[in-house]
């Protein structure tokens, strides 16, 4: 997987976690890849 990818999903992924005052959604993505 492409480093850029990655960073792009975690900061889309980021954003929408602190909008639901949760950081589950980072994690998750870590263990699916």
């Amino acid at each position: 997987m492409e480093l850029c990818k990655i960073l792009k999903m975690l900061i889309v992924n980021g954003y929408e976690a602190s909008k639901n005052g949760s950081d589950k959604f980072i994690v998750i993505i870590f263990i699916q890849d």
